[in-house]
C-alpha cells in the first residue's frame, strides 16, 4: 500500500466484532434459558433457521425494503413460525434476550485487537455501522476496544445507512480529513465497499470467505494480519 492515509473508517460486525461466534453463543444461551428444546428438540435445526431468517431480514434492511426496527420485531416471530409455534409472548422474550445479551459477548475477529493496537498510534479511527446505536456501543465496550475510536456513526442515529452518501459525508465531517486521506475497511460489498466507491473513498474488502469482488475494492485482504502489514 503506497498511498498514505490519515483516518480509518471501520465496519464493526463481521469485521472486528465476531458476529457469528457471539451470535451462536447467545443463541445457545437463549435455547437453554427458555427451554426451546421442548418445542424444537434439535438445536442445530433451530440455529440454521435463525441464521437464515436473520440474514434475510438484514439483507432486506440493507436494500431499504424494511425499516431497521423490523429486524428486532419480526426475527423470532418468523423463526417460531417455521416450527409452527404461534406464541407472540415467547417471540418477544426471545427477541429481548437476544438484543440485550448478544452485544455483551466479547469475541473479536482473529487479529482484531493486535491490529487496533498497531494502528492506534498513527491513525484516527471511527466505527461506521448500519447496526443499532446502543448495541454497537455495548459491543465495543464489552470487547474492550471502545477507546480506539473517536466516534460511532450509526444508521440509527444519523437516519442514513451505508452505502448512502449522507452517512459517509457525516463520517468525513467528523474525521476532518479529505476523502483521499480516508480508508474504509469492511466485509460487506453492498454497504462498505459500494458505499466507499460511490463516495470516492478508497476501501479494503475484508474477505475471509474468498467471495468474488464484483464492486472493485481498492484493496482486499483475507485476514486482519494482512491489513496490519499493509498499514
Amino acid at each position: 500500500m503506497s498511498k498514505k492515509y490519515s483516518y480509518l473508517f471501520f465496519d464493526l460486525d463481521h469485521t472486528l466484532w465476531d458476529y457469528e461466534v457471539n451470535a451462536l453463543v447467545t443463541l445457545q444461551e437463549l435455547y437453554e434459558k427458555f427451554q426451546i428444546h421442548q418445542l424444537v428438540p434439535d438445536f442445530n435445526h433451530f440455529r440454521v433457521v435463525f441464521e437464515k431468517i436473520n440474514a434475510e431480514l438484514w439483507d432486506d434492511y440493507q436494500s431499504n425494503k424494511i425499516p431497521q426496527h423490523d429486524i428486532r420485531t419480526k426475527r423470532f416471530t418468523r423463526v417460531l413460525d417455521e416450527f409452527f409455534i404461534n406464541d407472540s409472548s415467547l417471540a418477544n422474550k426471545l427477541s429481548d434476550f437476544y438484543v440485550e445479551e448478544g452485544p455483551k459477548k466479547n469475541v473479536l475477529v482473529p487479529g482484531a485487537l493486535d491490529l487496533l493496537n498497531h494502528l492506534a498510534p498513527n491513525y484516527g479511527m471511527l466505527i461506521l455501522t448500519n447496526g443499532f446505536e446502543r448495541t454497537q456501543h455495548v459491543k465495543l465496550k464489552s470487547a474492550g476496544i471502545d477507546h480506539f475510536f473517536d466516534a460511532v456513526i450509526s444508521s440509527e442515529k444519523t437516519g442514513f445507512s451505508k452505502p448512502a452518501p449522507e452517512i459517509f459525508n457525516l463520517a468525513l465531517t467528523h474525521s476532518k480529513f479529505k476523502k483521499e486521506e480516508v480508508l474504509m475497511i469492511g466485509d460487506n460489498l453492498l454497504t462498505d465497499i459500494t458505499g466507499a466507491k460511490v463516495n470516492k473513498i478508497d476501501s479494503v474488502f475484508y474477505n475471509p470467505l474468498n467471495a468474488k469482488d464484483h464492486i472493485g475494492a481498492t484493496y482486499e485482504v483475507s485476514s486482519l494480519v494482512q491489513l496490519k502489514d499493509m498499514l
